[in-house]
Formats: structure tokens, sequence, C-alpha cells
């Protein structure tokens, strides 16, 4: 152990378990010790990782700045600067927070790093290397794969259910009792019934768990029938086929004929609901294969949704029982014709008024009480706005119509506990009450 106050954290990575069985984290780890003892420079902490250098989304990445920017550290010691990240941003990024903190960073197999601007300007070099490197090994195991794809080789053991990987042979076999369930579920589909229903019976009849989604994938595997379409290419016959050809593409042509499009329709009340828990008015709507809601987009509401049709026909249902289409009319039509007389008349005063025929008290007094009339005109306003409903709601309740609605309903307010309307303001600022 050094006797001296310089310390350091480790840092080891590899992709996958793969080469971690190949003794490369040990390999790595026994070089940077190596670098440390060398350096004169005590070892108090070590981390690893097996996984992608492409994120900074790694653990052990994330536990060893965290220790340095939270410790007094003096270097970060790593076999490879693109064993930190094959990114150049994330590898700048590692970078910043040391410099940060005052901690250097070391690479086994890159020397000379330096420090300060010259160790950014040798950084930057280093991390595009590692960036062209990472580029050039996926075109590499693209292109390798493939190849192998080509000659009829898998590219993984990973199979789907019905089929087992032969370790010895390195083959894909077909396991009897799960494609048993694999043939059932194409059978199942053939004969009308749907992904859930399906499921039900796997379930019940082969006492395995296959949810409504799984069956949706098994009936599109096209690997099924032994061929094999990827990002590497096509291959047919890879595999032994479970399901022939002709029942493969029945089912597709039976997919495409269930297959209903989502038609849209208006959401009338959209903007006008307001939120029982945040009072914002609601701006957010959901569709589902056939059914739509208005729901708040406020986080900290809960995600409150409540269906389109039910809220939309009580507000109709409100509307109904509240205004009368008779009364509001009629009473517009008073109104408008009492505000009009009392125009007329103003004019008339003014005129005698000019001519001398009215003294200025007799005209004061006079304008005062037709003024007085004139103001039933902003009550004919509010007629004015419920009769134009009335006029909506008399028509044909299609969802085009009653979005006419949409203008004259201010806010509609719901009742939290019976998820029901409680208030509807219309914008004369009037209110309807449930």
């Amino acid at each position: 152990m050094t006797t001296n106050n310089l310390t350091a954290i480790t840092y080891a990575r590899v992709s996958s378990q793969k080469q971690q069985d190949n003794w490369s984290i040990v390999a790595q780890q026994r070089a940077v010790m190596k670098k440390a003892t060398e350096s004169n420079m005590c070892v108090v902490a070590q981390y690893i990782d097996v996984r992608s250098g492409k994120s900074m989304e790694r653990p052990g990445l994330q536990q060893a700045l965290a220790f340095l920017a939270s410790h007094r550290v003096t270097a970060l010691i790593v076999w490879r600067l693109n064993r930190l990240s094959r990114n150049l941003s994330d590898l700048l990024t590692v970078f910043e927070i040391c410099a940060e903190h005052g901690v250097s960073i070391i690479s086994v197999t890159e020397p000379g790093i330096g420090t300060g601007s010259t160790a950014k300007l040798n950084v930057s070099l280093l991390g595009i290397v590692g960036q062209l490197e990472r580029t050039l090994l996926v075109e590499n195991q693209k292109l390798a794969y493939g190849e192998k794809q080509r000659q009829g080789q898998l590219i993984s053991s990973s199979l789907p259910l019905g089929y087992v990987w032969d370790k010895v042979t390195k083959q894909a076999l077909i396991d009897p009792v799960s494609a048993l369930v694999v043939k059932a579920v194409f059978t199942a589909y053939l004969q009308g019934k749907g992904y859930r229903s399906i499921s039900k019976m796997i379930h019940l009849l082969y006492k395995k768990t296959v949810s409504p989604a799984g069956v949706r994938l098994i009936l599109r595997n096209q690997r099924y029938t032994g061929d094999v379409l990827n990002a590497y290419g096509s291959k047919p016959d890879m595999l032994p086929a479970i399901i022939d050809k002709d029942t493969f593409q029945r089912v597709q042509l039976e997919t495409m004929k269930r297959r209903k499009p989502r038609q849209s329709r208006p959401l009338w009340l959209k903007q006008r609901l307001v939120c029982p828990v945040c009072q914002n008015h609601w701006l957010s709507t959901a569709q589902t294969k056939s059914h739509y809601y208005y729901e708040c987009g406020q986080v900290g509401a809960g995600r409150w949704r409540i269906s389109a049709d039910d809220i939309e026909q009580q507000v109709l249902q409100l509307l109904n029982s509240h205004i009368d289409v008779d009364s509001a009319s009629s009473g517009l039509d008073v109104a408008e014709q009492q505000s009009d007389n009392a125009a007329r008349e103003l004019e008339r005063l003014l005129l005698a008024y000019e001519r001398g025929a009215v003294s200025l008290a007799g005209f004061q007094t006079a304008k005062a009480a037709l003024q007085e009339k004139q103001q039933v005109r902003k009550s004919s306003v509010a007629l004015d706005i419920r009769s134009k409903i009335t006029g909506i709601l008399a028509g044909p309740s299609t969802y085009d119509n009653l979005e006419a609605l949409h203008p004259y309903i201010q806010s509609v307010r719901i009742d939290a506990e019976k998820r029901t309307v409680s208030t509807i303001v219309l914008n004369d600022g009037s209110t309807i009450d449930s």
C-alpha cells in the first residue's frame, strides 16, 4: 500500500456476458491495477459494467462518477478510453465531470493524455477514433451476420415458442409440446376466435400462459413457416416449419379483414371540461378502437379520464332540461323589439331638443328612461345564446351538428365523486346546475 495521498478509482467494461466469460474484465482490472501501482496510487474503489458503451446509462459508470464527485480522488484509471464510452459527446461529458472535480483520466493503452486544454484535445481526438471504431464494428458485424445467414446459419440461438436449441448440433429443433400450442393458435384464429379468447383457450387446454399480445405475435411470426426475414436479409427454410405457408398466408389475410380502420369524430367538449382535481381545462383526449375519452394531461391530477359518450350525453340532457326553445325564442323577439323602439324614441327626442321643443331638464329625464329601456338589449345577448343552443338541440344529434355547441359553452364542471356533470357555464356568464 502506498504511503502518499494519491488515490484512484478504476473502471472496466465489456459489452456482453460472453466477453466477461472470456476474462476480459479480469484482464482490464489487472492492467489498471498495475498502472496504479506504477503511478504510486492507492486504488480506493473499482467499478465494472457488462453493457454496451453506446450510452452513459450504466450503473457502474454512474457509481464511479458519483464517487469521484463526493470523495477526494486523484485519477480515474481505465484500460482504454473507449471503455468509458464509444460516443464522443458522452466521453467529453465524462471528461468535463472529472475536470470539474480535479480528477485526471489515465488510460493504460493511451498514455500522454496530458492536462487542461491539451487533455481535452487529446480526449476529443481519441474519442473520434473510438466513435469511428464503433461505426466500423457495427458495419462489420452487420456484414458478418448477413453472410452467416446467407450460409444458412442462425444468427442467434434465441427462438420463438415451438422451438428448442440443440447445443450439440447447434440447430433449431421443433419442441413437440409447445409446437402444439402454436398450431392451436393458428387453427383457432382461422375458426374465428380473437386474441383474448385464444389466450384463455391455451391456458385452459395446455396450462400455458400466452397473453393476447403474445397470441398476436405468434400469428405474425413468419419464422413458423421456416423462413427467416430480418434486417440482414431473407433466407427460406432456415428452420423446420411448424406452420405451412398456405396457413400462414390465410391468417395474414384474415387479420387484414378483421382490422377495422380507426374513425375519428369531433370531441365538442374539448377545452371546456374543468378537471375536478387541478381545476384546469382538459386539453387532452384519448381513443381506443371503439371508445373516446376526455382526460386531464396534468401528471399531478392522476391522469383523470372520463368517457366522451357519457359526459356528452349528460351535458345534452342538462341543456335540454333547462333551456326552453319556445320561451327563449319569444323572449329574444320581445327584447329586440323593445330595444329597437327605444332607439327610435331616443332619435325623435334628440330632434325635439335641437328644435327647442323640449327643455334640457325634460330631455335629460326622457333620455335616462329610454337608456334604461335599451339595457334590455344586453339581456337579449343571453337570450340569443340560449336561442342558438336550442336551435342546435332541435336538429339531428350527429357529432358534426353537436360540435356547433362548442362556442356557446364556456366550461363544464364535473363532480369528482359521482363523475357526473355538476355545472355548465354558458358564454353569457349564466350557469346551469344539475
